[in-house]
């Protein structure tokens, strides 16, 4: 029900950020997992959802109530006076959009979520039958323990209809009080063990395979944190990038890991969401190789793509169907070292960036690379691609329609 990326660099190079909070959240001396995007989902008093081809006529019927509740029950008629609201806490089960259709025909309804300005869900990609008369709900639950806190708007129309109903609400987190007592980076952690400081280090050498960003809350509040890893200045993006909910006084990390680090300076910026807790964290991974070079040579985009045969720039389009299930955002580079080098790539839709349609790529030497969007049906629209090289900032904007 929500969209759905995939990242395919050419090369046998993988990067992953992620948590140390595993199995079940007792990783790092924390009990607290991580926090999550949500997913969504569709309830109506008649439950059957419409299948994803459904459709229905411009103006048969339209939706008269709408708001947001606190675990919903089908089959219930809330009262808006008293349940509607357009808070919630990151602890919070499920959080359901509640809406009552004027008295006539089943029809179809579809929902659209972004997160902080960002696509959750794609217009088309959510929708269920709904009877006129009674009242039905998108449901919204996490992925894992707890909601990520931020601003979220939706959005409700009927299918083949133009009118739309847009709400806004907020997930604050559970607490606002947490504070860092320390934090480092470290090569190696025992998840059970406090962190050391005498182990911090701000020097890693390219094979060194992976970099915690360890911290210990002070005790008293718990705490979301998150982390934001830089290249050279530049951001490393990542979707759906983890958030840690902490209880005060214990200890996590976020990490980063890679089978190789291409040379440069970093920084990880850990923070605490609502507030303005935050730890800089700085290291250097020095050159073994030729000073990187590397610059595009060509991109473009297609809709199929065979990795044992070199793109054709002539197949190069900028005019896709909904029915391109995946469409490939193929790029060369050269510059003639081996050096590994940052690219990243951030997909958009309608100008506003998909949440999950981010990538971080270390690549090596020159050759042919890609990175996918994969919808399964994608929704008509313009769309860009927009790659960057960390090391110089170059950038390459694909631009294309969906229709």
């Amino acid at each position: 029900m929500k969209l759905v990326i995939r990242r395919v660099p050419l090369v046998a190079i993988f990067l992953l950020i992620a948590l140390n909070v595993a199995c079940g959240g007792g990783g790092g001396g924390s009990d607290s997992p991580a926090s999550d995007t949500p997913s969504a989902s569709g309830d109506s008093q008649t439950p059957t959802p419409a299948p994803a081809q459904a459709t229905s006529s411009s103006g048969a019927g339209r939706i008269e109530q709408v708001g947001f509740v606190n675990n919903w029950s089908p089959g219930s008629q809330p009262d808006p006076s008293k349940v509607f609201t357009t808070s919630f806490k990151t602890t919070d089960d499920q959080i359901d959009v509640a809406f009552k259709l004027s008295d006539g025909a089943a029809v179809d309804v579809s929902a659209e979520w972004k997160f902080d300005g960002k696509w959750l869900v794609l217009p088309g990609a959510l929708k269920i039958r709904a009877d006129g008369g009674k009242w039905s709900s998108f449901t919204f639950t996490p992925k894992s323990a707890y909601f990520n806190s931020g601003d979220y708007e939706v959005s409700l129309g009927i299918v083949g209809a133009t009118e739309r109903k847009t709400l806004k609400f907020k997930i604050v987190p559970e607490s606002v009080g947490g504070k860092f007592d320390q934090a480092g980076l470290v090569k190696k952690w025992d998840q059970s063990v406090r962190p050391d400081p005498s182990t911090f280090t701000t020097s890693f050498l390219p094979g060194d395979k992976t970099v915690y960003a360890a911290f210990t809350l002070a005790a008293g509040s718990p705490a979301e944190v998150t982390a934001t890893w830089k290249y050279n200045g530049r951001e490393l993006v990542f979707g759906d990038a983890p958030v840690l909910n902490i209880e005060g006084g214990r200890f996590a990390s976020h990490y980063l890991t890679l089978e190789r680090f291409p040379a440069g300076d970093y920084e990880t910026v850990l923070s605490i969401k609502g507030t303005s807790q935050s730890k800089s964290l700085k290291f250097t991974v020095p050159s073994n190789a030729p000073a990187d070079a590397t610059k595009f040579e060509a991109a473009g985009l297609v809709n199929r793509f065979d990795p044992a045969v070199e793109p054709s720039p002539g197949a190069f389009t900028t005019a896709f169907k909904p029915t391109d299930q995946k469409i490939f955002a193929v790029f060369k580079l050269a510059g003639g070292t081996d050096a590994l080098t940052w690219v990243t790539a951030v997909w958009k839709y309608q100008g506003a960036v998909m949440y999950e349609a981010l990538d971080s790529l270390a690549l090596e030497g020159t050759g042919w690379y890609n990175s996918v969007l994969s919808l399964g049906t994608t929704p008509p629209g313009d769309y860009e691609a927009v790659l960057t090289i960390l090391k110089t900032g170059e950038t390459k904007t694909l631009k294309f329609t969906v229709k």
